[in-house]
């Protein structure tokens, strides 16, 4: 088969293939089956859907009797949710304005704010003010 082994979610599909040996076999035919049709159905193409969470084993045998065959392990899990992103274009954020009469900085342990050409400085042990 084209894979040994597959991790599906539900509703998904993939195709496997097999491949005849010898190329001259008087037949051709390949039937297809899956060991839980409630997890995983396939199709006589060779068209694998899974149906729910779980592990199903998918043959395709020679239909001429000789009991060639080979299988394929598919796993049915649902698909983790993922984090909600987001795109920020540059266009999208808003330009900041700058009040020249009432500004605010933040330096390590000190809050400065500045109004009407005062500067205030707020410290954890001292309060005191500058003027200009």
């Amino acid at each position: 088969l084209s894979k040994k082994s597959c991790v599906l979610q539900p509703q998904e599909t993939i195709r496997l293939k097999a491949k005849i040996t010898p190329q001259k076999a008087t037949v051709q035919t390949i039937c297809w089956t899956s060991s839980k049709k409630t997890v995983a159905t396939v199709n006589q193409r060779g068209v694998v859907t899974a149906k729910k969470e779980g592990t199903v084993q998918i043959s395709a045998y020679a239909k001429d009797g000789r009991g060639a065959k080979d299988i394929c392990k598919i796993t049915v899990k649902k698909a983790r949710p993922t984090e909600p992103t987001a795109t920020v274009k540059p266009t999208d954020v808003p330009k900041p304005t700058i009040d020249p009469l009432l500004t605010t900085w933040i330096l390590g342990n000190m809050t400065m704010n500045s109004h009407h050409r005062s500067l205030k400085a707020l410290d954890f042990t001292d309060i005191f003010a500058i003027y200009t």
